[in-house]
């Protein structure tokens, strides 16, 4: 529990340190036209933010605050961009537990920063988060129309959507574009698929991408290999042989294979790994002490060797992203298939008065076992990341009142083969 606790503070350490340095080049645009180059407090929000830090250059500069009151426009260079706007936003509930046939259309109207999805010369499209998303089309610099989706019930009580589809589907029959029916029929409500079909409307007009749709965001599998160093050791209790020996820790490599899988740029907070890892275990303990028989001194000793291939899954949070690296704890749980070598207790008279005890397959153990694990770590220029992993949750013996949970901590290093 110890080891866990201080795991933990360690992370929590290590975030309050680094959330201090999240600041990305960038811009602002003040509602009387004045562009000021310098740093934002990039979080890349889930929600659309009502306010953003900045800081003008020359470095040094005081941190201000800007609201969409003071600002027409601003960015993160080469990531997002938003722009002031003042929007009518449907406010029904999309959830179906949350509507009855009752539910009525409610239109609110606000002052936001929009994030810009797709800047065309034609066709532009928007972002707005709250309690739902909204988003909003864009004909040249014409007025802002948001794309609805919205959930009824019908007369039996079965929901029925009236989507946002066919505003799009008349923009692409205006432009002799009915080519492009598919791809709206099956466009989710979602930047990624949107996006896609804002694009192919503005055909070879001039248009900047940003959010899911562009390649920066790409939300494609990143495969990656795996190599470092893992020390482990043993925690026994209930076995009055093992539970008082002294152990030390094992050092051996750990290999592993896996992909990562981002999310859309609205909850590139988060990612998803999956991995397959190998490693070789050795666990030693020895202590000396007295034969309850005789007095003499003797000497016990265990020595196991096991070999792991570990299927796992983590949910890696990326908790802070300045300019080059980008900072990660996770949790996850793996399936351990194992394999036994040496798993031995020897017992020594170290007078040579009588002969010693030896017995192989001291323990009952188990082939297959679970384990839970914590993750922190770095990516470093997309396709480098080092990190940490402490294993503290598992056991591959429990049998009545003995236990034996092995803890092991690795550094490792990993490389994307593809970082779309």
């Amino acid at each position: 529990m110890a080891r866990i606790l201080s795991f933990i503070v360690l992370l929590i350490y290590s975030s309050s340190l680094l959330s201090q340095n999240n600041y990305r080049p960038g811009l602002i645009v003040k509602s009387n036209g004045d562009t000021v180059r310098g740093t934002i407090d990039y979080g890349n929000r889930y929600r659309n933010p009502y306010t953003i830090r900045f800081k003008a250059d020359p470095p040094g500069s005081p941190e201000l605050k800007y609201t969409p009151k003071e600002l027409s426009y601003f960015e993160a260079s080469g990531l997002d961009a938003y722009k002031t706007a003042i929007i009518s936003k449907d406010m029904r509930p999309v959830e179906p537990a949350e509507i009855n046939r009752d539910t009525r259309d409610t239109v609110e109207t606000d002052t936001v920063f929009l994030r810009v999805l797709v800047a065309g010369r034609k066709y532009s499209l928007y972002r707005f988060t709250d309690f739902k998303n909204h988003f909003y089309f864009q004909v040249a610099n014409g007025r802002l129309t948001e794309l609805t989706y919205k959930v009824y019930l019908d007369a039996t009580g079965d929901p029925q959507v009236l989507t946002y589809r066919e505003a799009l589907m008349e923009i692409a029959v205006e432009n002799n574009m009915s080519s492009l029916r598919h791809d709206i029929d099956w466009a989710g409500y979602s930047e990624k698929y949107l996006s896609r079909v804002v694009m192919a409307l503005n055909g070879n007009a001039p248009t900047v991408v940003y959010g899911a749709a562009s390649k920066r965001a790409g939300t494609g599998p990143q495969p990656f290999i795996s190599v470092g160093m893992s020390g482990t050791r043993f925690r026994v209790s209930g076995d009055k042989a093992l539970a008082g020996m002294n152990y030390v820790t094992g050092i051996a490599p750990v290999f592993a294979l896996g992909v990562d899988f981002l999310t859309p740029v609205n909850f590139n907070d988060f990612s998803f790994r999956i991995e397959i890892d190998y490693a070789q275990n050795t666990y030693k303990g020895s202590k000396n002490g007295l034969s309850p028989y005789n007095g003499d001194p003797t000497r016990e000793t265990y020595m196991m060797e096991q070999r792991n291939i570990t299927p796992c899954a983590t949910i890696l949070y990326n908790f802070r992203r300045p300019k080059k690296v980008k900072y990660y704890v996770g949790a996850g749980a793996g399936y351990n298939f194992s394999h036994y070598g040496t798993n031995r207790y020897t017992l020594t008279d170290q007078t040579g008065n009588s002969p010693g005890v030896i017995t192989n397959g001291y323990l009952d153990v188990q082939d297959y076992w679970g384990s839970f694990f914590l993750k922190l770590g770095a990516r470093v220029d997309r396709h480098w990341e080092v990190g940490v992993t402490g294993t503290f949750l598992g056991s591959f013996i429990s049998l009545g009142d003995s236990k034996v949970v092995p803890t092991s901590y690795s550094l490792r290093v990993l490389w994307f083969m593809s970082t779309h």
